[in-house]
Formats: C-alpha cells, structure tokens, sequence
C-alpha cells in the first residue's frame, strides 16, 4: 500500500513524502486504552495484532511518534519540508 501511495504521486505528478509513526508497543497500547469518545473501536490488543503484521521493507521517513504531539508535527513538517 505504501509503494502504492508513492507510486500514484509520482503518476499525477503530486509532491509526496511518506511518513511513517512509530512508538513503542506500550506507548501505542497505552494511548488506545486511554481514548475516550473516539470513534475508533481499537482496543490494546488490536495494538499487538496490528504489531504482528510483516510491513515488509519500510521506505518511508520513520518519525518517532512516542514524543509529544507538538514535536511530532514538527518532526513531520520539517520532513515535508526537505
């Protein structure tokens, strides 16, 4: 699906960065399980199932997403920016 997106961009001639947040598991379980009235239905363990997956090789720019949100959009920005 990324090489997909990529793929696509490059197509229509659309400036495109890929991005990719990642934390660490008990980060990501910790902040699904503290949503509250958020649409989405994940629980903690569709965390781990989710994490089992084979993403295979990963292209993108890899932006951690442990930090706080101020610091990730900004993270995100500048490599947009590049």
């Amino acid at each position: 699906e990324r090489a997909e997106a990529a793929q696509l961009a490059r197509q229509t001639g659309v400036p495109f960065t890929g991005l990719w947040l990642e934390a660490p598991r008990a980060v990501m379980r910790e902040r699904v399980a503290d949503r509250r009235g958020d649409v989405s239905d994940a629980t903690p363990s569709v965390v781990d199932i989710q994490l089992s997956y084979d993403l295979g090789p990963q292209d993108f720019a890899v932006i951690d997403a442990s930090r706080p949100l101020d610091e990730v959009v900004a993270a995100c920005l500048q490599r947009i920016g590049q």
